[in-house]
């Protein structure tokens, strides 16, 4: 495993590390959390042992995932190991009980009951990176980043900042305070947010890149056969399912990336976006200790060539 200094806060995270979306599980509390189907907490727990083996320290969540149960199987999960992890979430997202889509809570006196709680289920008296996830409203920005402020003076948590691939977004709150890290969406077939990354990486911003296989359409898992529906549930927000096979077959365009090189197709997309500028690390979500190994592997595979990255450069042009 490899490891990258997170922005400017020294701290050393593992460049693959562990998304907890899936891990939340089926949401059981009458929709008000994220849910995930076909997943199991033992197997959610022995892929956070085996990965501690591969050298993984980095796990990101939400209080939104399964409705708290993500942090709840992470808090139970790293008992007696704390000290070797580094825990990021993330709060303010909310839902209204039995509703699709989701709103931001911003306000300060939220975002402090949010990681307060955050903190119980987590079982840890301190979170390394707690990230607002979403952006509060124009009246919300000062007092809910003095917050935030003061959530670190009291030890409650070391580093924050924002889930959110905008740009100005990231300018408007350095108007009142440090951001240390944001989360953002980038993969071979989504390139929408990377400016949001250029801009983060000339002002020291550590990044962890969200979605950076596109549930499988960054190397096209679902291009022939149906998409099955635990694999997205309440997660797809929405999306056409059309949109998503579709996806996955502009996934396929990147086939020449894996295989001869010795890289899986997930490594591939993995390496892709480990090798821009800015990334600090990519955090897939991960349900089973095959793709825990896999997605582990592209910490140490080959590095994408300029022939390569020419050739990416010219179909996302002609796209």
């Amino acid at each position: 495993m490899n490891y990258r200094e997170l922005g400017s806060t020294k701290v050393k995270v593992s460049v693959i590390g562990i998304g907890g979306w899936q891990i939340g599980g089926p949401d059981k509390s009458n929709g008000v959390g994220h849910g995930w189907g076909n997943v199991n907490d033992k197997e959610s727990t022995r892929v956070i042992y085996k990965a501690e083996e591969l050298g993984v320290n980095l796990i990101d969540t939400a209080d939104i995932y399964g409705n708290g149960h993500s942090e709840r199987i992470i808090g139970r999960a790293l008992k007696g190991r704390r000290e070797k992890w580094i825990i990021a979430t993330k709060g303010g997202l909310l839902k209204t009980p039995g509703k699709r889509g989701q709103f931001f809570n911003g306000s300060a006196e939220h975002i402090r009951t949010a990681c307060e709680t955050s903190l119980i289920r987590l079982k840890t008296n301190t979170i390394d990176f707690y990230q607002l996830h979403g952006m509060p409203n124009e009246s919300q920005i000062q007092a809910t980043m003095e917050e935030l402020s003061k959530l670190k003076e009291e030890g409650k948590i070391r580093f924050y900042g924002i889930s959110t691939g905008n740009r100005e977004s990231i300018i408007k709150l350095q108007k009142y305070g440090p951001i240390d890290i944001v989360q953002i969406g980038f993969s071979l077939i989504n390139s929408q947010e990377e400016s949001a990354i250029d801009y983060c990486y000339k002002n020291k911003i550590g990044t962890l890149i969200r979605t950076p296989l596109s549930w499988g359409a960054a190397f096209g898992r679902y291009a022939v056969n149906k998409v099955p529906e635990f694999e997205f549930g309440d997660n797809r927000h929405g999306a056409d399912i059309n949109q998503i096979l579709k996806d996955h077959k502009k996934g396929l365009e990147y086939a020449f990336l894996w295989g001869k090189n010795k890289r899986t197709p997930a490594q591939a997309a993995l390496r892709f976006v480990l090798d821009k500028k800015g990334v600090t690390a990519a955090i897939p979500g991960t349900r089973t200790i095959d793709h825990l190994i896999d997605n582990a592997g592209a910490a140490e595979c080959q590095e994408l060539t300029k022939i390569e990255k020419n050739i990416i450069k010219q179909i996302k042009s002609n796209s």
